[in-house]
């Protein structure tokens, strides 16, 4: 019978961030390997029908103790007997029926079409060079293009939707040379270019391009480079061929034009959504794929003036919200609501067990904050330091009304002089408030500091070998769970950063949800760059893409 330590070796570093392990192919295999694993222990185990029993018993217990209560911490732990069945497949359609009552999103986002617009929608005036062939004739001049860049969402059940509408006039002064004739004229050309776009858990897709343009020219006087006799000649011809081939060029500059504006969205398009693109894959998606710990559900809808987004987070012996997220009576252009158990199960699932040094820190940091959190730039000494966290609950976070706490769990600690094996929890309480138009946290108390399991309260002394850990801890923590943290307002990221901070306008912890809404601070930078684009004959253009 095959080692099964070596067996779970080689399953590790199927589950190990290395890029190409997110491909099926892989994945499947890794799967594969792990329902071998937990079989094969399960037959060697000669208990398992009594640890079967006892297993059904606690999660009973531990469920009727959390209807009774209410307390998360009985729910985790019947996630955690629910697990242990889950990886034997025992009372799957048990597992299931709770799974279903009991682990719900515990993550909705909704965004306006007003803020999408805001921040991606922009005013066009450009002035450009004029370069063309049409009919034979080389046409050279300026052109100024006056416009907008609007925003469209488009109703889908399982993707965000939405199509970016270019709408502009173009006035072009332009000289045409055929042969001797040199024609002046000016054009008026309306533009619309459409291009549609979309976004769901596997990543960004855009469709082609369309656009349709009507060009209108007219001429202002026709010569020749030539002498007189020569350019009278010109000129009579010139006048004689113009009025037949007017609605034939202008037809011309109209395909023209379209197929210049098609390929400059393309480009646009292509070189925003690429970098967006490859940092949703790059950054989120495929690591989390790589380590079995993408969410059960990620999913985008659009509708009529909105962009919903939830996620369900949970795993193997981990639940998501046991119940529906709270609703708010106003409308804010960002709303985001989150159950305790999304960062938890995060947690669980990235940092279980991990050591997480300085260096390590630091890097993580810079690849998905682009900065180092200014609560260790000033850290004295600057020597290294490691984290190694418990294998179970590594950080937990509870949120009360108007309350949160987080506790950081670890089992090994290290500075630059020494090495800490005893496992203490760090826990920070803090009561929450909205304030000038931001989340303000003001901490309950001094950081608790002990040793799992130690009742401060209970008239027992701390260790005295513990003390000075405790306080070289203490110093550690303190910068990271200030006494006082004041939001410094949330800043969109890309174009939306014009609109400037955005006010906190609803604000509502309880039961283990928080719910937080955004808008912009004045009505003008929420409406900039927001209106509906025009109706027209080109509406029906894209009608008909997949």
């Amino acid at each position: 019978m095959p080692d099964s330590t070596e067996l779970e070796r080689v399953y590790r570093r199927y589950i190990a961030d290395y890029a190409g392990l997110e491909l099926p192919v892989w994945r499947h295999v890794a799967e594969a390997l792990r329902a071998y694993l937990d079989l094969a222990a399960e037959l060697a185990d000669s208990k398992a029908k009594a640890a079967y029993e006892d297993k059904l018993t606690e999660l009973a217990d531990r469920l009727e103790a959390f209807a009774e209560a209410g307390a998360p911490e009985e729910l985790e732990r019947a996630a955690l007997s629910l697990g242990w069945l889950e990886r034997r497949r025992q009372a799957l359609p048990l597992v299931q029926g709770i799974r279903r009552r009991l682990s719900q999103p515990n993550l909705y986002v909704n965004l306006t079409e007003e803020l999408i617009a805001s921040g991606a929608g922009r005013s066009i005036d450009e002035t450009e060079p004029v370069r063309d062939v049409i009919l034979g004739t080389q046409i050279s001049g300026s052109g100024r293009t006056i416009g907008n860049v609007l925003i469209k969402l488009i109703p889908s059940p399982n993707s965000l939707l939405l199509e970016t509408v270019l709408e502009g006039v173009n006035h072009a002064q332009t000289v045409g040379a055929n042969g001797p004739a040199r024609i002046g004229s000016t054009s008026r050309t309306t533009l619309i270019g459409r291009q549609r776009m979309s976004l769901d858990f596997q990543g960004f897709k855009v469709w082609a391009p369309q656009a349709v343009a009507s060009a209108h020219s007219h001429i202002h006087g026709v010569w020749s480079t030539k002498h007189r006799l020569v350019d009278r000649l010109v000129r009579r011809v010139a006048w004689k061929r113009i009025p037949r081939q007017k609605r034939q060029s202008e037809t011309i500059a109209s395909r023209h034009a379209e197929s210049r504006l098609t390929r400059r969205l393309a480009a646009e398009t292509n070189r925003e959504l690429g970098v967006s693109n490859a940092n949703y894959l790059e950054k989120f998606r495929n690591p989390l794929v790589r380590l079995n710990e993408f969410p059960t559900r990620f999913e985008f809808s659009t509708s009529t003036g909105e962009v919903r987004f939830l996620m369900q987070k949970d795993g193997l012996g981990r639940l998501a919200a046991p119940f529906a997220p709270p609703e708010t009576q106003t409308r804010p252009d960002l709303l985001v609501r989150f159950h305790e158990s999304l960062p938890n199960n995060f947690a669980q699932g990235l940092l279980a067990g991990q050591t997480l040094d300085r260096t390590h820190f630091e890097q993580l940091s810079l690849q998905y904050l682009g900065r180092i959190p200014t609560e260790l730039e000033d850290e004295e000494p600057k020597g290294p330091w490691s984290i190694t966290f418990a294998a179970q609950a590594p950080v937990t976070v509870r949120i009360g009304q108007d309350s949160a706490a987080i506790t950081i769990r670890g089992r090994q600690f290290a500075s630059d002089v020494r090495r800490f094996d005893e496992p203490m929890n760090i826990t920070a309480r803090y009561r929450l408030s909205r304030e000038a138009g931001a989340i303000k946290a003001v901490r309950q108390g001094e950081l608790e500091i002990f040793p799992p399991g130690f009742a401060p309260n209970a008239g027992r002394p701390l260790p005295a070998r513990l003390i000075g850990f405790r306080n070289l801890l203490k110093h550690r923590f303190e910068k990271i769970f200030r006494p006082e943290i004041v939001s410094e307002g949330l800043i969109l990221p890309g174009h939306w950063r014009r609109l400037g901070k955005l006010e906190l306008t609803d604000l509502q912890t309880d039961r283990g949800w928080m719910l937080l809404g955004w808008r912009p601070q004045s009505t003008k930078s929420r409406l900039a760059g927001y209106r509906r684009p025009m109706a027209s004959d080109a509406e029906q253009v894209v009608e008909n893409q997949p």
